[in-house]
């Protein structure tokens, strides 16, 4: 009920928020969903998305989870729906995973709602709703892999399975969210290291954990893996200055933000950081710990500091500055903000355990629960305010928020709206383009400090959208026809002189990339970011383009097969004997 009510400004407006990070996942998820729909598979380059560019993206960023959202496309069938859906399924999944990390560490369950609900309120969270910024969806499991932390501690052990599946879902979704998760568990994995007697067997559960973990996800890291070693694949665009971008405790610098996002790699949120609505929670968990201090359970101690930890981590008070000189390609963190999604989960949990220990009728229970209603109030407003604002923008001439970067077609405003609502998918598609160059082959491996030198965006918006010859930027574009057909794309285009010329297709080639012309693999010259040059002869020509894989992928790709498998018959074998143990018992 409460997703649906944090919903309703947008449902009441009939709004589809298109925020600074829709077209990158849109894209994303209309290829998966063709591809589900029509049968022409393209694990690698992307054929129907992306201005069917044959750009990898998919294989780099969350490849399961990618299909999971085109099935969730194909059910909605309008973009309008789809947004809807997946926002409702954010909220739902992070509010109920929030509240099975609270119950399962003793928080009282009237309180373990609130904290469900401040989650769902969160910035981390709302990302996704207000912006469809990817770390919203990682946010939403990330209670998991926090409950496989706690549960460490307090058992001693590792459930070397739950732990597997956990780190499996977020990194099948978000790496960026597995790193923060993985290394939040460490302090954790400390502590139980330290309480236990039995320290070797602790070790090696975790090697089992780590072990099952890569054969899960064998498809991630093996198409990474592929994919870097063959190709200078573009990084995500560094922070201008990561020590800027780090959000102050009592807020975050506006101008800061107007800024990254101009250049594309702004947030779109304007309560991305430590808002001052958090310190509520910061300032009770103090008292709390301050007046209790001899009954706390260290636990209790352990998750505040690691939460706190992160909270630094997430601020400029942390050294950014000095240590992206150290280590330059920390720069590709982009925000700091990042690393805020995991204080909050901890600090929520450590705020609810505190008001559980508090006597009912107390001055500290009283004290809890003005903060509580202060905190909902305010988390409340901001989230309200932010999809407010995502709803003005679709009702002005633009329909989208504000973005530097984004280009929309010149139809009326009222014809791109309808476009949200309308069943061919690929309107939208159509319409609005944003030049976010992504794990592109780039002629050379740069630093993040020459990023903006080359400027990345320019040079895609250049030969892919508008099609130009990067050194004549000639006006004149050839036209180019493109069909996706047996697992590959098929290029049509005309030389329209009379001898051979070398013509530019907005098509990407990676080194696994194959070009046929007649049947037969031809070379292909490529510009800065791998658009292809092929060797025209005059009048109509035709090539086909697919990728592919080399056998350590595909090996890797049976392992990921079978380690699904076997865990499964593994789980079920499982169950069965102890429902036989549990029959055998009712017996006696």
């Amino acid at each position: 009920m409460m997703a649906l009510f944090i919903l309703y400004p947008q449902v009441n407006a009939h709004a589809f928020i298109y925020g600074v990070d829709s077209a990158f996942h849109m894209n994303r998820f209309y290829d998966t969903a063709m591809q589900i729909k029509t049968g022409q598979y393209s694990y690698f380059q992307s054929f129907f998305g992306f201005q069917q560019s044959g750009r990898v993206v998919n294989a780099m960023y969350g490849p399961l989870f990618a299909y999971f959202n085109g099935i969730l496309l194909l059910v909605a069938k309008t973009w309008y729906r789809y947004q809807l859906i997946s926002s409702f399924l954010v909220l739902f999944i992070s509010g109920s995973l929030m509240y099975c990390l609270a119950i399962r560490n003793n928080v009282k369950n009237y309180i373990g709602i609130i904290l469900a609900v401040l989650y769902m309120l969160s910035d981390s969270v709302m990302a996704w709703i207000v912006g469809q910024q990817f770390t919203g969806w990682g946010a939403a499991f990330l209670p998991l892999a926090i409950l496989m932390g706690t549960q460490m501690v307090r058992e001693r052990k590792i459930q070397v399975v739950k732990l597997a599946l956990a780190m499996t879902v977020l990194l099948q979704i978000h790496v960026m969210t597995s790193l923060m998760a993985a290394l939040a568990l460490v302090p954790f994995f400390i502590a139980a290291l330290y309480l236990t007697t039995r320290r070797l067997q602790l070790f090696k559960q975790l090697g089992l954990a780590i072990g099952l973990t890569i054969l899960l996800t064998a498809n991630v890291w093996g198409g990474m893996l592929e994919l870097s070693a063959s190709n200078n694949l573009l990084p995500v665009a560094p922070g201008i200055d990561v020590s800027v971008t780090a959000p102050r405790i009592a807020g975050q610098s506006q101008a800061v933000l107007s800024s990254t996002a101009s250049t594309g790699v702004g947030s779109g949120l304007n309560t991305l950081g430590i808002s001052s609505s958090f310190l509520w929670i910061v300032i009770a968990i103090t008292i709390c710990l301050l007046v209790n201090f001899k009954r706390i359970p260290k636990l209790l101690w352990l998750i505040t500091a690691v939460g706190v930890t992160f909270l630094w981590i997430a601020s400029d008070y942390f050294p950014w500055h000095q240590l992206a000189h150290l280590v330059p390609s920390i720069d590709y963190i982009q925000f700091p903000s990042r690393f805020l999604v995991v204080g909050v989960v901890l600090l929520l949990l450590s705020f609810g355990m505190c008001l559980s220990q508090l006597n009912h009728f107390g001055l500290m229970s009283l004290l809890g629960g003005s903060c509580v209603l202060i905190t909902l109030f305010l988390f409340g407003q901001t989230a309200n305010q932010e999809i407010q604002n995502g709803v003005a923008a679709y009702r002005s001439p633009q329909v989208a928020l504000p973005d530097r970067n984004l280009t929309i077609a010149a139809v009326k405003p009222a014809k791109l709206r309808a476009m949200f609502n309308d069943q061919d998918l690929s309107r939208v598609i159509n319409a609005f383009n944003k030049p976010t160059p992504d794990y592109l082959p780039f002629f050379v491996k740069i630093n993040p400090d020459q990023y903006w030198v080359y400027h990345p965006y320019h040079l895609y918006k250049s030969q892919i959208l508008t099609n130009l010859e990067p050194k004549q930027q000639q006006k004149t574009m050839l036209p180019v026809t493109k069909r996706v057909v047996n697992n590959g794309l098929n290029i049509t285009w005309t030389n329209p002189l009379n001898h051979k010329w070398w013509i530019g297709v907005p098509v990407i080639k990676y080194a696994n990339t194959i070009v046929e012309m007649n049947g037969k693999p031809v070379k292909v010259d490529t510009s800065t970011i791998g658009k292809m040059f092929i060797d025209s002869k005059p009048g109509i020509n035709h090539a086909r383009v697919y990728y592919q894989p080399t056998w350590k992928f595909k090996l890797a790709l049976l392992m990921m097969v079978f380690a699904w498998i076997g865990l499964g018959c593994y789980l079920f074998l499982k169950r069965i004997i102890i429902y036989l143990k549990k029959f055998k018992i009712s017996q006696n």
